[in-house]
C-alpha cells in the first residue's frame, strides 16, 4: 500500500498533467507523515471581489488598531499619552501588519 496513487505507475513526477492523490487509509506505526499544503495558484479576483475584501480587511485593521489603542491607554491610566507616543507605540505593537500613519 502506498501513500501517494498516481494515473502513471513511474517513480517520477515530471508529466504536469499527471493526478496525484492522497491514500488516506495508508497507515504504519512507526512513520509519521505531515501534509502541508502548497499555495495554490492565484485564481484572478474581479475588481469588486478584490473591493469588498479590501474594504473587509480595513475594517479588520481597524479593530486591531482600536484594540492595541485600548490596551496602551489602559496600561497609561495614571498618565496622559502624547498623541505622537501613542502612534509610535500602536506601531510597534502591531505586528500582523505595517500599521501606516495617516
Amino acid at each position: 500500500m502506498k501513500l501517494l496513487e498516481k494515473t502513471e505507475n513511474k517513480p517520477s513526477f515530471d508529466n504536469p498533467n499527471e493526478i496525484i492523490k492522497v491514500n488516506l487509509k495508508w497507515a504504519v506505526a512507526n512513520i509519521l507523515v505531515k501534509l502541508v499544503p502548497v499555495a495554490a495558484a492565484k485564481k484572478k479576483v474581479d475588481d469588486q471581489n478584490d473591493n469588498k475584501l479590501h474594504d473587509e480587511v480595513s475594517k479588520e485593521r481597524g479593530a486591531v488598531i482600536d484594540g492595541a489603542i485600548v490596551k496602551i491607554m489602559k496600561t497609561n491610566k495614571d498618565s496622559t499619552v502624547r498623541h505622537q507616543d501613542l502612534v509610535g507605540k500602536v506601531m510597534e505593537m502591531i505586528s500582523l501588519f505595517k500599521a501606516q500613519p495617516a
